[in-house]
């Protein structure tokens, strides 16, 4: 049996200007788009001095990096060497220490304000989508953390030290449309009583079954004047032959937050909250969020989902559309990304591409 060998390659450095993100420009098109960086610069008050990157350049440039694959402040560096891309976007990302202390500067007021921007964002995405109805799928996740030293991190039923963020979804899009940081002790919402009752109309025939959830607000937690200590969630159903806790079980499954949550966990960044500050790393979570919505409004907007309408997760977006190697030339003091004549997703990324700039110039 004859083997052929590896053809043998050498390595050596160019000066041209060579990046992997070749479709980090469709990213940029999405945050023109909703408007990411002037709804950023007149909501967010943080920096105190006029150099350096405003508000909405740093919150770009991290949402940015991880929308491309970046799920700690370290992987920024490798982000902020890509000079193709520098030159692209019109300023580098920050570097791992910069990001870390900007992050370390977050109190509760600025944490309110990057939400807000995030929600006029979340607005304008719908708009120039034209939803006309939304549903929210909401789900809590534990982080852990190896340190009970981190501000908020509660020991736990599972025997370890964890924070708890509650994310909110629109079960279309998948973006993650709010998030809110927690104490590890925060009630997980996941154990509860159901029940069910029956009732028919005195003038219809048609017997209607509901299946009940109520769970025990968590301690210190507001009371209702209607519902006492309790939460109340409610189903109607028309089968007659499952029981109520199967049925319960069922209908909490087929949200599509699991998914969500497991999104942001493996694919952009919150598998961990490696800030000891509470605010930063509520930051933190927010900058995930938005770049896990840069990827949902790019398929949204952008016209990248599948056939039948479904999304693509993070890996697949990037293998197709985000992770494409291309060369930067400038010509006429104008740049241009140049792709490989074999690219096999090219038409679907131009006619994206089209898509978005229209999208852009109605907002503007």
């Amino acid at each position: 049996m004859s083997v052929t060998p590896w053809p043998t390659a050498g390595v050596a450095t160019t000066s041209r200007s060579v990046t992997a993100y070749g479709g980090a420009t469709l990213l940029r098109d999405v945050m023109s788009a909703v408007g990411l960086v002037g709804e950023v610069d007149s909501t967010v008050g943080l920096k105190q001095r006029a150099r350096g990157l405003t508000e909405g350049e740093f919150v770009a440039a991290m949402a940015e990096s991880i929308a491309l694959g970046a799920s700690c402040l370290d992987d920024l560096a490798v982000a902020r060497s890509d000079a193709a891309q520098g030159e692209l976007r019109g300023f580098a990302v920050p570097a791992p220490q910069t990001a870390g202390a900007w992050l370390r500067r977050f109190y509760l007021g600025h944490v309110l304000q990057l939400g807000k921007a995030m929600a006029a964002m979340q607005r304008r995405a719908y708009t120039l989508a034209e939803v006309k109805q939304v549903t929210l799928d909401f789900d809590s996740t534990y982080v852990f953390s190896r340190s009970k030293r981190r501000q908020g991190a509660d020991r736990t039923y599972k025997k370890a030290y964890a924070l708890h963020p509650l994310v909110c979804f629109d079960a279309a899009s998948g973006a993650a449309v709010h998030a809110r940081l927690r104490r590890g002790k925060a009630n997980t919402a996941e154990e509860g009583e159901v029940t069910e009752f029956g009732y028919r109309l005195t003038d219809s025939k048609k017997f209607r079954r509901y299946v009940v959830k109520r769970i025990e607000i968590a301690h210190g937690e507001q009371a209702s004047l209607l519902t006492g200590g309790y939460r109340y969630w409610v189903l109607a159903t028309n089968d007659h032959s499952t029981g109520a806790p199967e049925l319960e079980c069922e209908h909490r499954h087929k949200a599509n937050v699991e998914a969500g949550v497991r999104e942001l966990k493996s694919g952009f960044g919150l598998s961990a909250l490696r800030k000891h500050a509470f605010m930063a790393n509520w930051a933190w979570l927010l900058l995930v969020c938005l770049g896990h919505n840069l990827c949902c409004w790019l398929q949204q907007l952008g016209g990248l989902r599948t056939a039948d309408g479904a999304g693509l997760r993070a890996k697949r977006l990037r293998y197709r559309y985000l992770t494409v190697p291309a060369v930067v030339v400038r010509s006429g003091r104008r740049l241009t990304v140049k792709l490989t004549d074999g690219y096999l997703y090219l038409d679907r990324f131009t006619k994206a591409r089209q898509r978005l700039a229209k999208l852009a110039a109605r907002v503007t």
